[in-house]
């Protein structure tokens, strides 16, 4: 709220001193230097002796996400991601479910040419080719005890988890992008009351600079003017920081150019936790990225400790040998042949055993070493599921309690900025009326601006406390609700 529609006549002759002062910019414009005057003004420049090359674009929470979706850098990788998954998965699946079957060229080494002719030449190389084109179809394991097909779920679980885990990684994307957008919306609104605070002091310093040398105040009061007005000037540039951070921030999310500010026409809208801490509770468990994550580690843990078991036992692997179509060439001979082994096109069943057991060395006697490691690390993986439960549900109710207090705490600074605002108004009117004294104006003036600029914090801070807590029951949106509609425009924009 402007202060000057508070002045009355006494100060007027004050704005015709000093209104260079009170122009747009209440910093003297912040770009360009102005000269220090014989009561000691200072005034710190915007800038430096370069400037950035900085892009303006406008931007609304739908249109980021949609961007930061489409061009992010993280987003781009998972679709290779993606790809890798799938053939690796396609690799595991034929390997388990069809036989190997494969062409092999093999040919025997042929003189393509003569460097240097020796003494001996019994050994010559034959100029002319020579070997075999074998159509071959490898062993194919019809039963072994279930080995090979806990291999198979083991990587199957894991192809699953990961399909999973791109899609939590957008949606974690999609939330960075919520959270970055209102923190850079947060900062512009402080830096805003900021600089709403130093249009104040800036006002005040420069009229007491002029009454000082009048003699109309004292040099204390002066002093204590030009040392609210530089305290004012610090929380700015401050402000000023915080925000072009946090407009990088976002830039690199939405892969926007190097220096890209932002211009919004939305503002967050404070809405409150609807959902209830049972219900929270109960997607967290169903849903949470750690619990996921450690209930498959427990199934591949338990596979793998079933195959050690297995492979401890003497159990025959059942098998057929498919055998091999060949085409062997040379200058004399072109055979076609189809063999299983050696001299033998019989297709046959077979059983085989091959089972070890370590004495001494690796594995430990009888493989007790190895039985033992698959064991403790099932045992691990357990412990580690367990964990992830008890601290996602932690978790949630660390979030839970902390909406909870930002919620009261939101209602309390809500009332006070009315109250505040209205109270500077009047200490302002006292002050220009020598009707009460600068540390009452200090007081009140620093009181407002921070308690606008903590409402501002603690609005942006129930929303991150939201994402979290929707983060840790896995999902995109509260039930009932959705993150893209707490965007609402500004009146004016």
């Amino acid at each position: 709220m402007s202060s000057f529609l508070y002045m009355n006549k006494n100060v007027l002759k004050y704005l015709s001193i000093s209104s260079f002062i009170l122009s747009v910019n209440p910093v003297y414009s912040q770009t360009k230097k102005v000269p220090q005057l014989k009561s000691g003004g200072y005034v710190q420049e915007e800038t430096g002796s370069f400037k950035f090359k900085d892009q303006i674009k406008t931007v609304t929470l739908n249109g980021a996400i949609e961007q930061g979706l489409r061009e992010n850098y993280e987003q781009q990788k998972r679709k290779y991601e993606d790809k890798i998954l799938e053939l690796n998965w396609t690799d595991s699946k034929h390997a388990f479910w069809y036989p190997q079957i494969s062409l092999q060229l093999t040919s025997s080494s042929q003189r393509v040419g003569r460097i240097k002719k020796g003494e001996k030449t019994g050994g010559t190389t034959s100029p002319y080719p020579s070997g075999n084109l074998a159509f071959v179809i490898e062993d194919y394991t019809v039963f072994n005890w279930g080995k090979d097909y806990l291999e198979f779920l083991n990587s199957k679980e894991t192809y699953l988890r990961g399909k999973q885990k791109l899609l939590e990684k957008r949606r974690i994307l999609k939330h960075s992008i919520i959270n970055a957008f209102f923190e850079t919306i947060m900062y512009k609104k402080i830096s805003a009351i900021k600089k709403e605070q130093l249009r104040h002091t800036s006002f005040i310093y420069s009229m007491n600079r002029e009454k000082v040398t009048l003699k109309k105040v004292s040099k204390r009061e002066y002093y204590q003017s030009r040392a609210e007005y530089l305290r004012s000037q610090s929380e700015y540039f401050e402000a000023k920081r915080n925000t072009g951070t946090a407009d990088e921030t976002l830039a690199i999310l939405l892969k926007d150019p190097v220096g890209t500010i932002y211009i919004f026409r939305e503002r967050l809208k404070y809405i409150p936790m609807k959902t209830t801490f049972d219900e929270a509770l109960k997607y967290a468990k169903k849903d949470n990225l750690n619990i996921k994550d450690a209930k498959v580690a427990v199934h591949i843990a338990k596979r793998s400790h079933d195959i050690v078991q297995r492979e401890n036992l003497p159990l025959p692997k059942f098998s057929i040998n498919l055998g091999a179509y060949t085409h062997s060439f040379s200058t004399s001979t072109y055979i076609n042949d189809y063999e299983t082994n050696s001299n033998n096109s019989n297709i046959e069943l077979v059983a085989s055993i091959a089972a070890t057991w370590a004495l001494t060395g690796k594995d430990g006697l009888f493989n007790t070493r190895k039985t033992t490691l698959s064991y403790t690390a099932r045992e691990l993986a357990e412990k580690n599921l367990e964990q992830a439960k008890h601290e996602s549900q932690s978790t949630v109710r660390s979030k839970y309690y902390s909406l909870t207090n930002l919620q009261n705490e939101l209602k309390v600074l809500d009332a006070r900025i009315t109250t505040l605002q209205k109270l500077f108004d009047t200490v302002l009117d006292d002050y220009l009326k020598k009707r009460t004294d600068f540390q009452d104006f200090r007081l009140a003036l620093i009181e407002q601006s921070t308690t606008e600029a903590a409402y501002e914090t603690l609005k942006f801070l129930h929303l991150k406390a939201k994402l979290e807590l929707a983060e840790t029951m896995g999902q995109e949106d509260f039930p009932g609700q959705n993150f893209e509609n707490l965007a609402i425009r500004e009146k004016g924009k």
